[in-house]
């Protein structure tokens, strides 16, 4: 049975991963220049723009890039209600961080028409909604994995 914390414990999430993310990136492009500098620890906060999919894959087909990232928030969003009601914690709170996730780079590329990335790993810049998109596709996993409708 539904109940309405389920569905405010999965809004809740995704509010505060759409929101923590929006809020890093507006700070990261208002010291955009300070954060430029060539830091090279392994794990440094830093400045980039993706105007593509993961890794600028797809930047010269924007209209592309934000029909996909919109097309796949809708798909989130259009799941999250059946999610909450039927599945796993483990898949609520997944499809909630993917939700969350998802919304803050579609966002960013619907109004900015780039995604702001500010935590650099290695080589490659990622963003707080990168990773709640990706825990978010784990726990969908782990959840569908671990779930009594699944083996049946």
């Amino acid at each position: 049975m539904m109940r309405i914390q389920d569905h405010l414990f999965g809004a809740g999430i995704a509010a505060a991963v759409f929101c923590a993310d929006q809020l890093c990136k507006a700070q990261v492009r208002k010291h955009a220049d300070t954060l430029r500098k060539d830091n090279k620890p392994a794990v440094r906060l830093t400045y980039a723009e993706n105007r593509g999919f993961a890794l600028n894959l797809g930047e010269e087909h924007p209209v592309l890039v934000r029909s996909a990232s919109l097309a796949a928030a809708a798909a989130c969003a259009a799941a999250f209600i059946p999610v909450v009601q039927g599945g796993s914690p483990a898949q609520t709170a997944g499809v909630s961080l993917l939700l969350g996730g998802g919304l803050s780079n579609t966002a960013d590329r619907i109004i900015r028409g780039r995604v702001t990335d500010y935590i650099g790993i290695g080589k490659v810049v990622y963003n707080l909604a990168d990773f709640a998109v990706f825990a978010g596709l784990m726990l969908c996993l782990a959840g569908e994995a671990g779930h009594p409708s699944a083996s049946g």
